[in-house]
């Protein structure tokens, strides 16, 4: 089983592949771990804006699905959950693999938001107006940059994680059965 991973900031994908791959036994690739090899080559700090922007250059020089294609040279043999999708073409290609089940995951924007500043990941924002504006980083109107509201769009399955970790779990488990009856 393939299953790709996108959502919003703090809505627990992190969580998400761990639960799969602590309880159910899946390996975990990300694409963004591509761009944090690209930017440790070039010697520049692996922050969020300075990824986002590597994103957007791999896109712009190498096409839409460059990381996806990247990442399919890397699948191991047995379940794999791929994190950090965040464009829908990137979506498009990871289709193309057999067995491939895309899911979103979302939360309530306020309880993002007090996820990431009880992990203090807020950095310099001063309010929920200022994260708010940071957010939309991710949904851009360029169809080579991020759009993650776009790709949540074509989930096959999408967990709302409004609770505490037992809770994904249980949601978890679930969303597994079902993709095993559609398989």
């Amino acid at each position: 089983m393939i299953l790709g991973v996108t959502g919003t900031n703090a809505s627990g994908k992190g969580v998400l592949c761990s639960i799969l791959k602590e309880l159910h036994g899946f390996t975990i690739l990300s694409l963004a771990d591509i761009l944090r090899e690209e930017a440790s080559s070039r010697g520049i700090e692996p922050s969020t804006n300075n990824l986002i922007a590597l994103g957007n250059e791999f896109r712009e020089k190498y096409g839409a699905a460059v990381l996806a294609k990247l990442i399919k040279k890397r699948l191991p043999d047995g379940d794999v959950v791929i994190d950090s999708i965040r464009n829908p073409v990137e979506v498009e290609e990871l289709r193309k693999i057999p067995g491939f089940f895309f899911i979103a995951i979302d939360a309530p924007q306020k309880l993002r938001y007090e996820r990431e500043h009880s992990r203090g990941r807020v950095g310099n924002v001063k309010s929920f107006d200022d994260w708010l504006s940071i957010e939309k980083l991710e949904d851009e109107e360029n169809p080579l940059h991020l759009q993650v509201h776009e790709c949540m769009k074509l989930a096959d399955y999408t967990i709302v994680n409004n609770g505490n970790k037992d809770q994904l779990i249980l949601q978890t488990g679930k969303m597994l059965q079902a993709i095993k009856e559609k398989q």
